[in-house]
């Protein structure tokens, strides 16, 4: 990190079962600024900003019922970066815009640009979608 871009004040569930994947990506993304918290179940026990999920590294099923559960969840759901090679995943949020899709091999920097850049189109979705106060 070169330090151009502004701390990351958010929350990140980290979900990886390999505990190098695991611990490396939530170093880095501390050291960005944000609360990484790491995860090597698929349960989300607390309230999150992001969630970035290593879907290769779960079973098949529980890994696609985790991402359906997310997607139906409705609009105050936390934005989904998944680095996935598997089809069924990428499939089972196609078209969903709060979902970032990465094949993999990913690295921190483009876990973390990509978190950046799904943080920005939520806020501008939100600026867009805002009601305009009277003048």
């Amino acid at each position: 990190m070169d330090g151009s871009e502004p701390s990351l004040d958010i929350r990140i569930a980290v979900f990886a079962s390999d505990p190098e994947t695991l611990d490396s990506l939530t170093d880095y993304l501390r050291a960005a600024g944000a609360r990484a918290l790491p995860m090597r179940e698929l349960r989300l026990a607390e309230r999150v900003d992001v969630i970035v999920l290593f879907g290769d590294e779960f079973d098949t099923a529980p890994t696609k019922r985790f991402v359906l559960a997310w997607a139906g969840a409705g609009a105050s759901r936390p934005i989904l970066i998944v680095a996935t090679g598997r089809q069924e995943i990428v499939d089972s949020v196609r078209g969903d815009s709060g979902a970032v899709v990465l094949r993999r091999p990913v690295w921190g920097w483009v876990l973390l640009a990509a978190i950046r850049s799904a943080i920005r189109d939520v806020a501008l979705t939100r600026v867009a979608h805002s009601p305009k106060s009277p003048a």
